[in-house]
């Protein structure tokens, strides 16, 4: 959206305000695992199909070791003995404000001042969950956020789950005169930025 308000004989601001909404992803397939890992260190690696939960063995469902652990039947033949091809892509949505305002003043045919503020906050959020592949390869949807897998307790399993925002706020001024063959330009700004 623009705006621009002539608030009196020479003097005029304008508003411009943004949104933006980005969904991308990239990256590939993992094999995901029908069953649970083991992950006691002090028991070796048992099988978790058929080792109970112990003193020595613990079988848990997660993303372990780059590999997703679903604990339940991902392939609809009735075991937990498989391992499925799925889709991991990296997954990125940003939704991003901003705000650019200026208020100039024409002095006169000859001199100009301007005031500036710049605003801009942008919230990242990436994660990295899993879906089926059709039987040509391709996916059930590309964006595997859409209908992220669970496990068998209804965790979403995904790679990463992080969130960021990036935000950004500055101030400026500048003075324009024309002085014959001579024209002077003198601005500066100053900025405060943050990643949270």
């Amino acid at each position: 959206m623009n705006s621009r308000f002539t608030l009196a004989e020479g003097l005029i601001l304008t508003i411009d305000p943004s949104f933006q909404y980005v969904k991308a992803n990239g990256g590939g397939t993992v094999v995901g695992q029908e069953a649970r890992r083991d992950v006691n260190p002090s028991g070796g690696a048992a099988n978790c199909n058929t080792t109970a939960n112990s003193a020595t063995v613990s079988c848990q469902m997660g993303y372990i070791g780059g590999t997703p652990y679903f604990g339940r039947d991902l392939n609809g033949d009735g075991d937990l003995l498989d391992t499925v091809r799925v889709l991991a892509p990296s997954q990125t949505q940003t939704r991003r404000m901003g705000v650019i305002t200026g208020l100039r003043y024409d002095v006169n045919d000859d001199h100009t001042v301007r005031l500036f503020y710049s605003f801009d906050r942008a919230r990242h959020r990436q994660t990295g969950e899993t879906n089926f592949l059709k039987s040509d390869g391709s996916p059930t949807d590309v964006f595997a956020v859409n209908d992220p897998l669970a496990d068998a307790s209804g965790n979403v399993l995904q790679k990463r789950d992080r969130k960021s925002i990036a935000s950004l706020s500055m101030i400026g001024a500048e003075y324009r005169g024309e002085f014959g063959p001579l024209t002077l330009q003198v601005g500066g700004a100053t900025k405060c930025s943050s990643v949270i």
